[in-house]
């Protein structure tokens, strides 16, 4: 029965260890109960009769006592004291026979109230003796005289009853006292059976659980040392043996897993180094690739740069152009104006030279006349000498005005001349200024076309200036991350090397299997 025991659960042998502890303490609280019962009831009947009685007999001793009074003023006064006196007897005579039927003290307890009795009877038999003493106008001094001592005997008789009860009193303290001493010394009997079944229990359930126990602390122990080469037995049926078979599974599963991890540790180790090596390689040639894009990106800095150089040139020699092309054709619309002039002069030339040819046959003809007149003052004689003089003035005048005319007839002649030759070159230069115009015009075109395709150029070069920005800003990204790779690969492979120095920590048999 003890190894079926042992087999049970530690939940189900605690709960046994506990119901029979609990039945253990059942039956202390019953001994106890039963005990402390009896020392109740014996309390109870010491309150509700014993000290009932004595208080009952006490205040007829008290009551005695105005009797005492009521007497003493009867004799000295007379009067209605003799009512209260006889009232006062009367009460007694009730105190002692309600203590009788309250219970008995003792055997002869009915003989003192028998006596107690007898003596309010005889105390009665005074009071008709001092009756007798008043009415016979007897003095204070005789009636006192003959009712002497008559009180005596109710006071021992209420003194015999008190005794009778401070001895049961005394009786009944014994009892409880007695049945006291019963119940510790029961108690004391019961508590150290109880606390010797309860350390056995505890000792059995203590050794049957620390025991498994403590062999799977020791395996712990072992597997925390690294050490996993120790054979844990199986154990019992119960929560221990649950336990070593659970830390036997964790062993042999940490066998099979450290071996595992060591062989992965190497291949890791391996696989680390390769990638350490590769990152390596990438970073230097990323390295590369962002020098060159960094190279590049400066080229197309400095071609931006150009070709924006280019376009502003452009737009200025575009602008220049028109302002060729303006002031050519303000030129040659000048150049129209002056060939305009030019055959207006050529008309007044020719106006000014039939003008002139006019004044030359004026001149000839006033020559004729001149010379007629000098004939026909030739004739006259002496009064015609006047005359002949002014018709030689007027000759002369008419020989150089037609000499004048002469010349200015060569030169209207010789400014014809020029003014037809100005006139052609200036329809020349018209000609020439018009092609001109044609030519700033077709420049100006051309500028505007060069000037946008530079801006588009521009645009583009900038365009490809920002994507070569951006390919470099991720190739120094990309430089970055693939440092970090191969800081990562270089961590990495020393974590590698740390586990395979966990994993040394652990101790595998020779096979590296579990038994």
């Amino acid at each position: 029965m003890l190894p079926n025991f042992r087999d049970l659960r530690i939940a189900v042998r605690l709960s046994i260890a506990f119901l029979i502890a609990a039945l253990l303490t059942a039956l202390l609280g019953a001994v106890a109960y039963a005990r402390l019962s009896a020392i109740t009831a014996e309390w109870q009947g010491y309150e509700s009769v014993t000290l009932a009685k004595l208080r009952l007999l006490q205040h007829a001793k008290d009551v005695f006592g105005d009797a005492v009074h009521n007497y003493k003023d009867y004799v000295l006064r007379g009067g209605d004291y003799r009512t209260k006196v006889i009232g006062n007897l009367d009460e007694i005579d009730r105190a002692a026979h309600t203590s009788l039927e309250m219970g008995r003290f003792a055997p002869d307890e009915p003989d003192a109230v028998t006596a107690l009795t007898a003596a309010t009877a005889g105390y009665r038999a005074s009071l008709a003796s001092l009756d007798a003493l008043v009415a016979s106008g007897a003095s204070i001094e005789a009636r006192d005289r003959g009712v002497a001592g008559a009180d005596k005997p109710i006071g021992k008789a209420l003194d015999a009853l008190i005794e009778i009860g401070m001895q049961r009193t005394v009786e009944q303290g014994a009892t409880v006292t007695r049945l006291a001493t019963i119940a510790e010394w029961t108690i004391v009997v019961v508590t150290a059976a109880a606390l010797a079944a309860a350390a056995l229990l505890a000792f059995f359930i203590t050794r049957s659980t620390t025991v498994p126990i403590g062999v799977a602390v020791s395996a712990a122990e072992a597997v925390a040392r690294g050490d996993l080469t120790q054979d844990i037995p199986r154990g019992r049926a119960d929560e221990t043996g649950r336990l070593l078979r659970a830390l036997r599974d964790m062993n042999e599963s940490l066998l099979q897993v450290v071996g595992r991890v060591r062989s992965g540790t190497d291949s890791m180790a391996t696989a680390t180094s390769q990638i350490a090596a590769g990152n390596q390689d990438l970073s230097s040639r990323t390295e590369e690739q962002a020098s060159s894009l960094q190279e590049t990106a400066s080229s197309m800095g400095e071609l931006t740069a150009t070709v924006r150089q280019n376009a502003d040139n452009a737009q200025q020699g575009n602008a220049l152009a028109g302002s060729a092309a303006d002031v050519a054709q303000r030129g040659s619309t000048v150049v129209g104006k002056v060939v305009t002039t030019m055959e207006e002069i050529s008309e007044s030339s020719a106006r000014i030279a039939e003008i002139t040819g006019l004044i030359e046959g004026i001149a000839f003809q006033t020559n004729i006349l001149a010379l007629n007149a000098a004939v026909e003052a030739a004739r006259a004689g002496e009064e015609g000498r006047g005359f002949a003089v002014v018709a030689g003035e007027v000759r002369t005048l008419a020989q150089r005005s037609a000499s004048a005319a002469k010349d200015i007839k060569d030169l209207i002649q010789t400014s014809v001349r020029k003014v037809q030759d100005g006139t052609h070159l200036a329809s020349e230069a018209g000609d020439t200024m018009l092609e001109v115009t044609a030519a700033v015009a077709k420049v100006t075109e051309i500028m505007g076309a060069i000037a946008t395709a530079s801006s588009e150029q521009s645009r583009g070069i900038e365009q490809v200036n920002l994507a070569v920005a951006q390919m470099d800003e991720v190739t120094q990204q990309n430089a970055a991350l693939v440092e970090q790779a191969a800081a990562a690969s270089a961590s990495l492979q020393d974590q590698g090397r740390q586990l395979s120095d966990v994993v040394a920590f652990f101790r595998l048999r020779p096979n590296g299997r579990p038994a």
